[in-house]
C-alpha cells in the first residue's frame, strides 16, 4: 500500500467541505432543539438525553447497518 500525504490545498479543501456540512446540520439541530422545546412542550433535559441516546445507538450500530 502506497502511502501519499496530502497537499495544504487538498487539506483545506477538505476541511471547508466538512465546515460546511457542519454549519448545516447544527443549524438544524439546533431548530429541532427550539422545536421540540418551545413547540411540543419537551423539557430541554429530556431533549437533550434524546439527542444523546440517539448519537450513542447511531455510533454502536453505525457500520453493521450499512
Amino acid at each position: 500500500m502506497k502511502s501519499e500525504v496530502l497537499s495544504v490545498k487538498e487539506k483545506i479543501g477538505y476541511g471547508m467541505g466538512d465546515a460546511a456540512s457542519h454549519i448545516i446540520f447544527d443549524n438544524v439541530m439546533l431548530y429541532m432543539m427550539f422545536f421540540y422545546t418551545d413547540i411540543f412542550g419537551i423539557p430541554a433535559g429530556f431533549v437533550g438525553t434524546m439527542f444523546l441516546v440517539a448519537r450513542a445507538l447511531d455510533a454502536i450500530s453505525g457500520d453493521a447497518s450499512n
